[in-house]
C-alpha cells in the first residue's frame, strides 16, 4: 500500500538520475502506489512529487504542490532550498524595503512594521537586465561572470546590493552579455518575496 524510496538516485550520475526520475514517476502513476520519496535533490522532488514536504531540523517548513512550493515559498529557507534565489537583507520602511540606501518596492507590504528586519528573495529567472522595463527597482551593476549551461545562461552582476544572478533561457536572438559590461538590473515588484528575517529556517 505504501512504497518508501530513501535517496533512490543518490549513487547515479546526473543524466541517468534524471532519466530514472521520469521512469519511476511514470511507473508510480501506472501502478497507483502511494510513494514517499526522501531526497535532498530539488529537481528530483519537483519531478516526482504531487506534494512536497520541505523539512528543516525535523520541522515541517511548508507542504504544497511543486509549483506552489517554488512560486509561493512561505519563508526564506524554502525559497533557498527549492530552486535558486537572490537574497537581500534590509528593513521595512514606509511601505518598501530599504537595503542600505537602496529602496525596493515590494508586493503586499501590509503586516510589517517600520524598522522590521526582512529578507527579500527574487528568483534569477524573474530578474532581468536592460531588455525589460519595470518602472521601479532599477539597480546599476557590472557583469563579473557569465555561466553558460547550454539551455540557459546565468549572468552574475555586482551591484550595491551585492551579487545578483540573472538567468536567461537561450534561444535564437538571445542577447550577448560580456564580463565587464555595465548593466541595469531590474527586479519586478511581482517577482519579490518578503519574509521576516528571524523566521528563516536553518539548513540541515
Amino acid at each position: 500500500d505504501l512504497l518508501l524510496l530513501d535517496e533512490p538516485m543518490s549513487a547515479l550520475d546526473g543524466k541517468l538520475s534524471e532519466d530514472m526520475q521520469v521512469e519511476l514517476r511514470l511507473l508510480q502513476q501506472l501502478l497507483g502506489i502511494t510513494t514517499v520519496v526522501v531526497t535532498h535533490d530539488q529537481r528530483e522532488a519537483m519531478t516526482m512529487a504531487d506534494t512536497i514536504v520541505v523539512m528543516s531540523q525535523g520541522r515541517v517548513e511548508q507542504v504544497g504542490a511543486p509549483s506552489e512550493i517554488y512560486h509561493q515559498p512561505e519563508n526564506a529557507f524554502v525559497a533557498d532550498f527549492i530552486g535558486k534565489a537572490n537574497f537581500f537583507d534590509g528593513h521595512f520602511q514606509d511601505g518598501a524595503v530599504m537595503i542600505g540606501q537602496t529602496r525596493l518596492d515590494v508586493p503586499n507590504p501590509d503586516g510589517f512594521l517600520d524598522g522590521s528586519p526582512v529578507r527579500v528573495a527574487c528568483r534569477p529567472e524573474r530578474a532581468c537586465l536592460d531588455d525589460c522595463a519595470p518602472p521601479v527597482n532599477h539597480i546599476a551593476g557590472r557583469i563579473t561572470f557569465v555561466r553558460d549551461v547550454g539551455p540557459a545562461r546565468d549572468i552574475h552582476v555586482e551591484t550595491a546590493l551585492g551579487r545578483i544572478v540573472v538567468e536567461y533561457a537561450l534561444g535564437e536572438g538571445a542577447a550577448s552579455w560580456t564580463v565587464g559590461q555595465a548593466v541595469d538590473v531590474k527586479l519586478p515588484v511581482s517577482a519579490l518575496h518578503v519574509f521576516p528575517r528571524e523566521t528563516q529556517g536553518v539548513a540541515a
